[in-house]
C-alpha cells in the first residue's frame, strides 16, 4: 500500500476561514471575494493573486461559483496544502524529490523552442489500471495544431507483445547480454489484485518530429479498448538518443471506462457519445505534484482526484478539497464531445503562494478519453 500525504486539517481551516475566494471570467482575472454565501450565484471579483500564468486572453470567459477562483479560462479551488514532488517511493516514475521545479513558469526560464529534427518513437503501450495484454493496439501519431484541435497523421504501427517491449524497458545504452534478464518471462506491468503480469506491446514509429507539439492516439478492439487521445506530447533534443526518442503511449479498457465515472460518484455511468478528459499533474522538471488542483472549461459533470495507489489507481471522493494525489491525477468526467477543452492547474508553492502549474487546450471525441497531462510552460505557450 502506498502512503498517502497527510491532510492538515488546521491548513485547511485557515485557507477556508480567510476567505471564501471566487472567480469571475479570464485569465488571471478571478479573486479575493466575499466569503461564501451558501448559493450557487457567481461573484465578481478582482484578481486571482495567481502567479506566472502564460494562458492568451479566454473568448469565453466562465462563471465561477462561489469558493472558486478563475485561472487561465477556467474555475477551480484554491489548494488547502503546500503542494510537494511525489517521491520515486511512492510511483515508479515521473517521480523525484526536492522541491517543486517551477522553474520553466517564470520568464527567465521560458523554454526556447529548437529546431524540429525527425527521429524515431518506439516504446510500449501502457495499460491503464485494469486490462488485458496491450497486444494489437494501434498507436498513432499526429501533429497537434496551433488551436489544441487533431492535426494531420504523421505515422502509426500496431503493438505487438514480443521481446523487444521488455528490451525497450532497458536502459540506454545497455550491456550485451541484459535482454536475458529481461526476456522472455519479465514482468513489465504487475496486473492489479493478482500475481500475475500481462504482456506489454511494442510500436515503433518512424519520421516523427521534435520539438512539435503532438498528439499521440492509442485504440483497438472496441470490445477491449476505448479511444484515447494524449494531447500535449512534446519530444525535446534531449529526449533523442541515436535518432530514437522512448514513449510509452497510454491505452484505456472498456472496463475502466465503465468503473471509473460510477466510482467518481456518476451513478448512471458515463452516457452514450460522452467524452472524459483525464491526466496527470507534473512540474517543469516532469516530476508528478501531489495538493495541486485542477479546472476545466466548460466544466465537467464530475471533476475527480484518485488514491495515489499505483498498483490500483481509481477516483478517491475525499479529496475533493485537496486535489491530486500522489498520482498527480485528476478526471473530469461527462463532457460535451466536440468540443474545445481548456485544462488548468495551481499550486501553492512555499515562498511564492498560490502559483499557475500550466495550461492546455485539446479537443474532446465521441466515447473517447482525451488525455492532458501538464508540464509547465510549453515551447508553444511563451508569451
Amino acid at each position: 500500500m502506498k502512503r498517502i500525504p497527510r491532510e492538515n486539517s488546521g491548513r485547511m481551516l485557515a485557507v477556508l476561514a480567510a476567505a471564501a475566494l471566487l472567480g469571475a471570467a479570464g485569465c488571471g482575472d478571478g479573486g479575493n471575494g466575499p466569503a461564501d454565501t451558501g448559493t450557487d450565484d457567481a461573484v465578481e471579483t478582482e484578481g486571482s493573486g495567481i502567479k506566472y500564468e502564460t494562458c492568451p486572453p479566454c473568448a469565453d470567459p466562465p462563471s465561477c461559483r462561489p469558493g472558486e477562483v478563475a485561472s487561465c479560462c477556467t474555475c477551480l479551488k484554491l489548494p488547502v496544502e503546500d503542494a510537494a514532488r511525489t517521491s520515486c517511493t511512492d510511483m515508479s516514475d515521473y517521480c523525484g524529490s526536492g522541491p517543486v521545479d517551477i522553474a520553466c513558469l517564470k520568464p527567465e526560464g521560458y523554454p526556447t523552442p529548437g529546431t524540429p529534427q525527425t527521429i524515431d518513437v518506439h516504446g510500449v503501450v501502457d495499460v491503464y489500471a485494469t486490462g488485458p495484454d496491450s497486444d494489437g493496439v494501434t498507436v498513432e501519431i499526429y501533429r497537434e495544431n496551433d488551436d489544441g484541435t487533431l492535426g494531420e497523421l504523421l505515422g502509426s504501427d500496431t503493438s505487438e507483445a514480443t521481446c523487444a517491449a521488455n528490451e525497450a524497458q532497458l536502459p540506454v545504452p545497455h550491456e550485451v547480454g541484459d535482454e536475458a534478464a529481461f526476456c522472455p518471462g519479465a514482468c513489465l506491468e504487475k496486473i492489479p489484485d493478482t500475481e500475475d503480469c500481462r504482456d506489454l506491446g511494442y510500436y515503433a514509429i518512424s519520421g516523427i518530429p521534435t520539438n512539435t507539439a503532438l498528439v499521440v492516439r492509442t485504440s483497438g478492439n472496441e470490445l477491449t479498448w476505448k479511444n484515447m487521445y494524449s494531447f500535449n506530447i512534446w519530444f525535446f533534443d534531449a529526449d533523442v538518443t541515436g535518432g530514437k526518442a522512448f514513449y510509452k503511449a497510454r491505452c484505456l479498457s472498456v472496463d475502466d471506462w465503465r468503473a471509473i465515472p460510477v466510482a467518481a460518484g456518476d451513478v448512471g455511468g458515463m452516457a452514450a457519445g460522452k467524452s472524459a478528459v483525464a491526466g496527470e499533474i507534473h512540474d517543469c522538471g516532469d516530476v508528478r505534484v501531489f495538493y495541486a488542483t485542477v479546472g476545466t472549461n466548460p466544466r465537467a459533470e464530475t471533476l475527480t482526484y484518485f488514491n495515489g495507489v499505483e498498483d490500483k489507481l481509481y477516483p478517491d471522493l475525499g479529496r475533493s478539497s485537496y486535489g491530486t494525489n500522489l498520482d498527480g491525477l485528476y478526471a473530469a468526467i461527462e463532457m460535451d464531445a466536440g468540443q474545445s477543452v481548456w485544462v488548468t492547474a495551481v499550486a501553492s508553492i512555499p515562498g511564492e503562494g498560490y502559483v499557475s502549474l500550466g495550461w492546455a487546450t485539446a479537443q474532446t471525441f465521441p466515447d473517447s478519453l482525451t488525455s492532458v497531462t501538464l508540464r509547465g510552460t510549453r515551447p508553444n505557450q511563451v508569451p
